[in-house]
């Protein structure tokens, strides 16, 4: 089975086997601290999946965790369009390495999520633009 996940995935198998590894440990870390609240799971496991590397740092070194809210852009992007973050990236193969070679510290994924909302958020600014250039584009060229 881990083979077929590795492989759909596009992972060594190795990869894939410390990846379950981190996430046991994200796990073994709330279940010692006690979180059992759905909504604190939920935030901490929504957090690992836009930033891993991040708060898996955090959680071994001992660091206190301030888990996003929310209401913070990167949580909304990810929870919003994370789902739609890997097909987008099956077409876009050279994103991950251009963001590494620009030292950009984000995962692809979330990376691709945020432009997503961006997108969808600047879709009704752009069609206001038009509507108003077809409408009093004639007079705006006279000023």
């Amino acid at each position: 089975m881990l083979s077929s996940i590795a492989e759909r995935q596009g992972l060594d198998k190795a990869v894939l086997l410390e990846e379950l590894v981190r996430r046991k440990d994200v796990l073994h870390w709330m279940r010692e601290r006690n979180i059992r609240s759905y909504k604190n799971v939920a935030a901490i496991i929504a957090e690992y999946y836009a930033r891993p590397k991040h708060i898996y740092e955090k959680i071994i070194s001992g660091e206190e965790l301030k888990v996003a809210s929310s209401q913070e852009l990167e949580g909304w992007s990810f929870r919003l369009f994370g789902g739609v973050a890997p097909s987008v990236l099956s077409r876009f193969t050279q994103l991950k390495g251009m963001l590494e070679k620009a030292r950009i510290k984000i995962y692809a994924e979330t990376y691709v999520s945020l432009m997503l909302l961006i997108t969808v958020c600047t879709i009704p600014v752009s069609l206001i633009a038009t509507t108003l250039f077809i409408l009093y584009g004639s007079c705006l060229c006279y000023f």
